[in-house]
């Protein structure tokens, strides 16, 4: 156990927590970050163990729970949630949250149902596998829309695997509509590449292949998810959304443009843009920009169809040259390559 700045850090070997020494208690955020051996079978004899957690500091509103590779024992997150209900913050990073039986899944579905304080969820590095299955976070959305407090912020970070195809087959991206609900001011939904060593050898022993960007959710599929009608329904559109990161979805610029005027008290925009040949692009969605008139920052990730690159296939070649330089697959992640920064002017 540690004392960090901001909280405490405790270091897990199985899933008997300690208990929290008097000096940490006055602390509000306390994160447990799992070592439990990563194997797949020392880890399942960890699940199979019985589980202790013991009273936690009511003054803790903050949890971060990382690297949970295979999730936790049938019951845990539960009695965990029992002992934080105060929780105001959640933060789940690199983990099978719901586990991988029906047991833990509607486990991981009780434990955040039962939050009822809770403002801010951040899921980060998602990774889409044969045990997110589809409905799961549609229950988890549902179950914080139907509340009478909702989030003020939501994130959901996915991580890709280096296939595109296997990713789009395996992201539940219908399920995200229903975490959308008028209470959020900071709506985070993205991808990024994984994390892969440079010198990384496979089990058959060549390099691994190394991830060139992100392919997100087609422009075709965006409108099947549901995203864009619940952020541009009454019923369940934000009132008041300051930050928008929508760079999961491939978005037209009609779409961008309908966003912005449904959300003009947005101060960040964030988007993955679908480019087809057809005219006045740009002048289009400058217009919608500046309907928001507190607009400090937009970034936008461009993805050319095929057809826009037959489109200028008979440009000049200094033109060619620029287009490549601009338009490549961008990895989502700072310095936003590829990205363009857009700051109104102060009229």
């Amino acid at each position: 156990m540690a004392a960090e700045k901001f909280g405490t850090v405790v270091f897990l070997d199985s899933f008997n927590l300690p208990e929290v020494p008097v000096e940490y208690r006055e602390r509000d955020t306390i994160s447990y970050i799992s070592r439990i051996k990563l194997d797949n079978y020392a880890y399942q004899e960890a699940l199979r163990r019985p589980f202790s957690i013991p009273e936690l500091p009511q003054k803790i509103h903050n949890l971060i729970l990382d690297g949970f590779s295979f999730g936790y024992p049938a019951g845990f997150l539960a009695q965990l949630g029992q002992k934080l209900p105060d929780l105001e913050t959640l933060m789940l990073h690199f983990q099978l949250f719901g586990g991988m039986d029906e047991s833990t899944w509607e486990d991981a579905v009780t434990f955040i149902t039962s939050l009822k304080k809770l403002q801010r969820l951040n899921l980060l590095d998602v990774m889409p596998t044969q045990w997110l299955r589809s409905g799961f976070l549609a229950i988890i959305g549902k179950s914080l829309t139907s509340r009478a407090a909702g989030l003020e912020k939501l994130t959901i970070s996915f991580t890709t695997s280096n296939e595109p195809d296997e990713f789009l087959r395996q992201v539940p991206f219908n399920d995200l509509q229903y975490f959308i609900m008028p209470s959020l001011r900071i709506l985070c939904l993205n991808v990024s590449p994984a994390d892969t060593d440079a010198s990384s050898v496979g089990p058959d022993g060549n390099p691994v292949k190394q991830p060139l960007g992100v392919l997100p959710i087609p422009s075709e599929l965006t409108p099947q998810s549901g995203i864009l009608s619940a952020l541009l329904t009454g019923r369940t559109a934000p009132t008041d959304l300051k930050y928008m990161d929508l760079s999961l979805f491939t978005l037209t610029v009609d779409q961008v443009v309908e966003v912005l005027q449904k959300h003009t008290s947005l101060n960040y925009l964030k988007t993955s843009l679908y480019l087809v040949p057809e005219q006045g692009p740009k002048e289009r969605l400058m217009k919608g920009l500046s309907v928001c008139s507190g607009l400090e920052e937009v970034r936008i990730i461009y993805y050319p169809s095929l057809g826009f690159y037959r489109a200028v296939g008979n440009a000049p070649q200094w033109s060619l040259r620029s287009l490549a330089k601009n338009l490549q697959f961008s990895d989502t992640r700072p310095p936003y390559r590829n990205s363009r920064k857009y700051v109104p002017s102060a009229g």
